[in-house]
C-alpha cells in the first residue's frame, strides 16, 4: 500500500517536472522563431506623416545596431548622443545604405543630471515635436565610469564616478521617456516602447552600481508594462536583456555564440517585439546562460561569476 502511494506521487512529480520543461522548452522556442511584430509600429500619422523610431546612445555599440536595423526595415530615425560628430557618422553610413532613411540628430549628455538634463531634454522634445515618433528605444547606457574604468571595490569608487553612472543609466532614461510620452501618445496607434536591461542585474562583483541600475531599468519597464495595461494603452513595453555584446564594452572579445556583434543583436532584439512578455533576452544563447544561471545552487553561481569578473578585470584593469 505505502509502496503503491510512493510510486503515484513521485509519478505526479515526474509528470509535473516534464510538463514544466516541455513548457519551459515551447515558450523558447516560441519567443525565438515566431516573426517579429515590428511592423504594427510602422504606420502613418492621421495627417499622413511617416514612422520615426527614436533610440538613445545611438552613436555606438547596440544602439548603432538599433538604427541600422530600424532603417532597414523603412524607420526614419531620431539619434541621440552627447557626441555630434560620431552621431552624424552614423547617420551618413546610414544614408550610403539607406538614402531614403530621413535622420535628425539630438544632442545631449546623459552623464549630467538636475536642471542641465532637464533643460537639454525639454530642448530636445521642442526639436521633435513634429515628428511621428512610434518607437523609443531607451538604450542609452554605460558600465564605464567617466574616470574610464569599468571595475572597481565600491568603497573605493570616486562619488562623481557613481552620480554619472546612475544618472546615464537610470535617471536620465526616466526623465527622457517621461518627457517623450506625450509625442508617443499622441497619435492614439500602437506604440513601442523598449528598455535596454543586462544580466548584470542579479548583482554582479565590482559592478555594483551598475548592476543595480540595470535592476531598477528592469523593474521601472515591468511597472510600466502593467500600468499601461491597466490605463488600456495601446503601448508594448518590452526590458530586452543582454549580456556580453562584442562592439560595446567588451569590443576586445572575439565573437561567438555567447557572444554576438552589436548589429547582430540588435536584429535579434528587435525579431523579439509582439512576443507576448515584459522581459526577454535579445539573443538566443543569453537566455540559455540566464536558464542555467538560475539553476544553479547560490554558491555555485557566485564561484563562477566571481571567477568571469575577475577574468574580464585581468584584460580590462580595474580601478582600486
Amino acid at each position: 500500500m505505502v509502496t503503491s502511494t510512493l510510486v503515484k506521487v513521485f509519478a505526479g512529480i515526474g509528470a509535473v517536472w516534464v510538463s514544466r520543461w516541455i513548457l519551459n522548452i515551447t515558450r523558447f522556442l516560441y519567443t525565438f522563431l515566431r516573426p517579429s511584430s515590428l511592423s504594427r509600429y510602422h504606420h502613418l500619422s492621421p495627417t499622413g506623416a511617416p514612422p520615426y523610431a527614436l533610440i538613445t546612445g545611438a552613436s555606438d555599440g547596440i544602439g548603432k545596431g538599433y538604427a541600422f536595423e530600424l532603417a532597414r526595415q523603412n524607420f526614419n530615425l531620431i539619434l541621440h548622443g552627447r557626441n555630434k560628430s560620431k552621431l552624424l557618422s552614423v547617420s551618413s553610413a546610414i544614408k550610403n545604405i539607406y538614402p531614403d532613411t530621413i535622420i535628425r540628430i539630438v544632442i545631449s549628455d546623459a552623464t549630467q543630471s538636475g536642471d542641465v538634463t532637464l533643460r537639454e531634454i525639454n530642448e530636445i522634445v521642442e526639436q521633435i515635436k513634429d515628428l511621428h515618433i512610434t518607437i523609443l528605444i531607451n538604450n542609452v547606457g554605460t558600465g564605464t565610469r567617466p574616470s574610464g574604468h569599468v571595475f572597481s571595490n565600491f568603497e573605493s569608487d570616486d562619488p562623481a564616478d557613481l552620480d554619472a553612472l546612475i544618472n546615464v543609466n537610470a535617471r536620465f532614461p526616466i526623465q527622457f521617456t517621461r518627457q517623450i510620452l506625450p509625442l508617443l501618445f499622441s497619435h492614439s496607434q500602437p506604440t513601442l516602447l523598449l528598455t535596454m536591461a543586462s544580466i548584470s542585474e542579479i548583482g554582479s562583483p565590482y559592478l555594483s552600481v551598475y548592476s543595480a541600475t540595470k535592476a531598477f531599468m528592469k523593474a521601472w519597464s515591468c511597472a510600466l508594462a502593467r500600468e499601461f495595461k491597466a490605463e488600456g494603452r495601446d503601448v508594448e513595453v518590452l526590458a530586452i536583456m543582454t549580456a556580453q555584446v562584442t562592439g560595446t564594452a567588451t569590443e576586445g572579445m572575439e565573437r561567438n555564440v555567447f557572444v554576438p556583434d552589436a548589429r547582430c543583436f540588435a536584429r535579434s532584439a528587435l525579431g523579439r517585439v509582439g512576443c507576448g512578455g515584459d522581459v526577454v533576452e535579445g539573443w538566443w544563447s543569453h537566455a540559455v546562460l540566464r536558464g542555467v544561471m538560475g539553476r544553479l545552487p547560490g554558491g555555485v553561481f557566485t564561484g563562477i561569476l566571481t571567477r568571469s569578473v575577475r577574468g574580464e578585470m585581468g584584460k580590462v584593469g580595474k580601478s582600486k
